[in-house]
Parts: C-alpha cells; sequence; structure tokens
C-alpha cells in the first residue's frame, strides 16, 4: 500500500524462488485492488514459465489494455514490430493517463536468458512517470532495474523477498489448513514429518501435498 502512495518509489521488485508464491500472491492482490480500487489502472501480465514471450507482445497487450480501460479506441499494431516505438507509445499512454497506472509483471526473470541481467535488465520496459508504478516478480535475488536508470528518473527500487516458510509455519499452516477446508487433524508426529521435508518449505508443494492427504 505504502509503495502506490509514495511518489519516491515508482519500481518494486518481488523476490523468491520458484514456486515460492509470487503470483499468487500478485494474482490476489491485483483481484483484491481492482474491485476496490476506481483510481488506478492496473495493467498486468502473467508469463506463467512461456520462455516464448516476447517483450513486444506484452508491450502491445499493455497499449491496448489501457486503452480500452481509459475507453478510448485500440489501436491496430500488428505491423509494428519496433519495441522501442512501443515503448513510446506506452510511455505517452502513461503520462497522459488521468489516473496513475500500476504495471504488473510476474516471472520477469524470463528475460535473463537474452538480456544481461546486471547491466540491461528489462531495459524494454517503458519509464515510470510521475506517480506511474511497475512491480515485476523474478526469481533472481538482484534488483530488475540498473543504478543507472533509477539515477536518471530520480527514483528507487523497492524490493520485497518471499522467504521459504519455517518448520513451524509449516506445521501451524498444515493444521489450520486441513482443519479449516476439510474438517480433518494429523497427529503431532505426522505433522513434524511433513514440516521436517525440505520441500514443503515452498508454500504451493505444501498446499498441494495437503490437498492430497
Amino acid at each position: 500500500g505504502r509503495f502506490l502512495i509514495n511518489p519516491n518509489s515508482r519500481y518494486m521488485a518481488i523476490t523468491g524462488p520458484s514456486g515460492i508464491g509470487k503470483s499468487s500472491l500478485l494474482a490476489n492482490w491485483i483481484k483484491e485492488k481492482e474491485t476496490s480500487d476506481n483510481i488506478r489502472y492496473w495493467l498486468y501480465y502473467f508469463i506463467s514459465g512461456q520462455d516464448n514471450t516476447l517483450p513486444e507482445d506484452i508491450l502491445k497487450y499493455w497499449i491496448n489494455e489501457l486503452h480500452r480501460l481509459q475507453r478510448i479506441e485500440t489501436t491496430d499494431l500488428s505491423s509494428v514490430s519496433d519495441i522501442e516505438s512501443l515503448k513510446l507509445l506506452l510511455e505517452n499512454s502513461i503520462q497522459n493517463s488521468k489516473k496513475q497506472v500500476v504495471i504488473v509483471l510476474d516471472d520477469a526473470s524470463i528475460f535473463q536468458k537474452s538480456d544481461n541481467w546486471k547491466i540491461n535488465t528489462l531495459s524494454w520496459i517503458p519509464r515510470m512517470h510521475f506517480n506511474s508504478k511497475l512491480i515485476a516478480s523474478t526469481c533472481v535475488s538482484v534488483g530488475c532495474f540498473t543504478e543507472a536508470r533509477l539515477d536518471e528518473e530520480h527514483t528507487k527500487e523497492e524490493k520485497l523477498q518471499i522467504l521459504p516458510l519455517s518448520k513451524k509455519e509449516v506445521q501451524l499452516i498444515t493444521r489450520k489448513y486441513l482443519k479449516n477446508l476439510y474438517g480433518k487433524k494429523l497427529t503431532d508426529e505426522q505433522v513434524l514429518r511433513i514440516a521436517e521435508k525440505e520441500l514443503t518449505s515452498n508454500g504451493r508443494i505444501l498446499i498441494t501435498l495437503l490437498d492430497t492427504l
């Protein structure tokens, strides 16, 4: 919440191991905000492990989605393939927007394969003008944007790290999840055996396991 209203922060990187729950966190947060927030436009793209996703396709989607939200006629971008042109189009739309624009990119780490993570990461992302925000999730522990870019825009990048669950957290979730959803109860020994498995420190794996019990 504070990130959205802080004028000095325009970028946020949500980091954590693959499968730790970053996508679920973002999806639930966006769903909650969209239903109760009428002062912002939300643009999001969930890559979901699609390694063939192209930056230009994401930019085209965001441009048309912002136009749809603004009730502006969508633009035929089928013949536009130049990333810089698309980036500029989106920047202009964001700058002229009457509402704050929040962009969410899930699983940004797939671009590490074609982009130098430390030098030029996500260079195709439009610049966030005053009051606009960008949130990106990534499996990489470093930030998503270079210091040079942040300095040039006179802003900073916030970081939110999603950590693996502790054994105590696994035990607590196991007991509450099974009781509240299924009305089931395990013995203390069974709960401890689940918590001692390294894989169950991953929230997604833990819930999948509990659903099968």
